[in-house]
């Protein structure tokens, strides 16, 4: 899991390659998305005009690396 450094939003990515969005202040699920791997290693990248603090990177086992 991480959190997010500007939003009250964090990211979870689960061994089933399952990533989710969550809003944490009303305990909801925002998005979902599967994907092919287990899911390693999460990181948000730091806020920028370009990303406005909406880009996340996600690591799986099968060496795939995808921004989110």
């Amino acid at each position: 899991m991480i959190v997010s450094p500007k939003h009250n939003v964090c990211v979870t990515l689960g061994t089933d390659g399952v990533a989710k969005l969550w809003d944490f202040i009303n305990q909801k699920e925002i998005y979902h998305m599967k994907f092919i791997g287990k899911g390693t290693a999460l990181d948000w990248l730091p806020d920028s005009p370009a990303n406005h603090g909406w880009v996340i990177v996600a690591g799986f086992d099968n060496g795939v690396i995808r921004v989110l």
